[in-house]
């Protein structure tokens, strides 16, 4: 949280009777107006101009490393004798000007900044703004936007994409926060405030907090308890950014409740949340992207809903948890997305323990018992091998839309691996 004269004031009321940015001297200065001051306008156009003409620089560069680690698994794999399609190089291309606009379509602010010009937003209530960007926030809804609108895999994209916000941010602290912060300090010299008082501690009323902390909801700021069902996919500390975030604390919401009060802020008291057994309508509905899950729920054949799907129920098993599932859980069970993470877990690997217990610890037994009965031992298992080998390409490689590929453009790659544990669209390269 940066000690933007709202917070300041709501901390010490006695120092700062006013919240107004002594930049503009116009509005109250809170995180966002520190990016978004009208002082700012013209240092946040050139910050932004300058990291556009750097992209296609680090998109070559993205894209040169990608293609020596796909040379390099190439290798790899034709040392251990597997016979493996040679990769395809990847090619960088310079994105045009609509191709910018489309990449950042989702940002609220960003045509207009990138136009240099005043530009209506693509949404109408967009959830990111230029002023997320300029404080190292990179949406995910960003990187799906930018690997699509530049055509290229989705680890360059991501490479690519957090450079470009890395540099908005380096540049940001330079030359919008380190200059409001001098004028702030010269400002309190003025007022007499020094750095004994602002360290001093105060026992008197506090100020209005609810817009120095909190979470972001759709209705604006909200003091320090909300459901997480409200929680936008927004946050002040940096990094990628979901869907959830404020309440994946390890504090449960009564103990945030308690420690807000015990420190004498004034804020609401927590809703408690409810588990509404999910009738068996919803549990169809849950599964729905799990090819298999309706006949093995209904005992019984059972077409499902997608003529192709990406995950089966033998994935499960083996102790993989989709994301797109999880998704779909906290939307049918009506549920905050961190309860639908644990049930979906523990659900998961319940079905992995069983799966392992009574299905696959008895195939090894059978498996062993006829490996025995064929005389191979333990030593002949173990024993190195040169001569010709077999098809190994249903035994190792990448899955993808035509079936196992050994090496493959990242961008076939599905949401699926034999790991175990989460899996997003990009894994395996």
């Amino acid at each position: 949280m940066l000690p933007t004269l709202n917070s300041m004031q709501a901390r010490k009321p006695n120092l700062y009777p006013t919240c107004v940015c002594r930049r503009c001297e116009l509005e109250k200065e809170d995180n966002d107006h520190v990016w978004k001051c009208p002082s700012a306008a013209e240092t946040t156009t050139e910050i932004w101009k300058e990291a556009m003409g750097k992209i296609n620089e680090w998109g070559v560069q993205a894209t040169n490393s990608y293609n020596a680690a796909r040379k390099r698994e190439y290798k790899r794999a034709v040392d251990r004798g597997r016979q493996v399609p040679r990769p395809v190089p990847i090619h960088w291309w310079p994105p045009s000007d609509a191709d910018h606009v489309r990449g950042f379509s989702s940002i609220g602010g960003a045509r207009a900044v990138h136009s240099g010009s005043q530009a209506p937003d693509r949404d109408e209530k967009p959830m990111w703004n230029v002023s997320d960007l300029l404080r190292g926030i990179t949406p995910l809804s960003m990187l799906t936007e930018w690997s699509a609108v530049f055509r290229t895999p989705m680890s360059i994209a991501k490479t690519v994409l957090h450079k470009f916000v890395g540099y908005l941010e380096a540049q940001a602290s330079e030359l919008i926060w380190k200059p409001r912060c001098s004028e702030t300090i010269a400002w309190e010299q003025s007022q007499g405030i020094s750095a004994k008082d602002k360290t001093s501690k105060y026992t008197g009323p506090r100020g209005d907090w609810s817009q120095g902390y909190g979470y972001i909801t759709h209705d604006g700021f909200s003091a320090t308890i909300v459901a997480q069902s409200q929680v936008l996919d927004r946050t002040a500390t940096g990094g990628w950014c979901t869907e959830e975030f404020g309440l994946k604390r390890e504090y449960t919401r009564k103990r945030e409740y308690k420690r807000a009060v015990d420190r004498g802020r004034q804020v609401p008291r927590p809703v408690p949340i409810h588990w509404w057994p999910p009738s068996d309508a919803d549990h169809v509905r849950g599964f729905s992207s799990i090819g298999g899950a309706r006949a093995v729920h209904s005992g019984s054949p059972a077409l499902d809903r997608d003529e192709k799907p990406m995950w089966n129920v033998s994935d499960l098993l083996r102790g993989i948890t989709p994301l797109s599932m999880l998704n779909e859980w906290s939307a049918v069970f009506r549920t905050p997305m961190s309860i639908a993470k644990t049930v979906l877990h523990k659900f998961v690997g319940y079905l992995e323990a069983q799966a392992s217990e009574l299905i696959w610890k008895p195939r090894c037994s059978e498996t062993i018992a006829w490996e025995q009965s064929q005389g191979i031992s333990a030593k002949d298992k173990t024993s190195k091998y040169t001569g010709p080998r077999g098809d190994w390409s249903q035994g190792y490689g990448y899955i993808t839309h035509d079936g196992f590929s050994t090496i493959v453009a990242q961008s076939q790659i599905l949401d699926r691996t034999a790991t175990g544990g989460w899996c997003t669209e990009e894994f395996g390269l």
